[in-house]
């Protein structure tokens, strides 16, 4: 059954009308009535691999957003990303 956001899928889960539902690992924190996720590797299909691309373009904040994806790039935004269960870029 398909749902229009994560949230419906969630939702309807935690509630008991449908048995399963697909969602990333980060949306299961802190839902004890979704109970244990099963994590499905990116290796078992190269599709579920998911990249977020960041970049700086020209504009008036340019210099505030090259500043921000160097933060991102920092240990403490790591430890942030590890500590929130996102998969780190090599």
């Amino acid at each position: 059954m398909p749902f229009p956001t994560v949230r419906g899928v969630v939702a309807a889960v935690e509630a008991g009308r449908v048995d399963a539902g697909i969602v990333y690992l980060t949306d299961t924190i802190g839902r004890p009535a979704l109970g244990v996720p099963i994590i499905v590797p990116s290796t078992a299909n190269p599709a579920l691999a998911i990249t977020y691309s960041a970049a700086v373009v020209r504009g008036p904040e340019q210099e505030a957003a090259a500043r921000f994806l160097q933060f991102v790039r920092s240990p403490p935004a790591r430890e942030v990303f590890e500590r929130r269960r996102f998969g780190l870029a090599p």
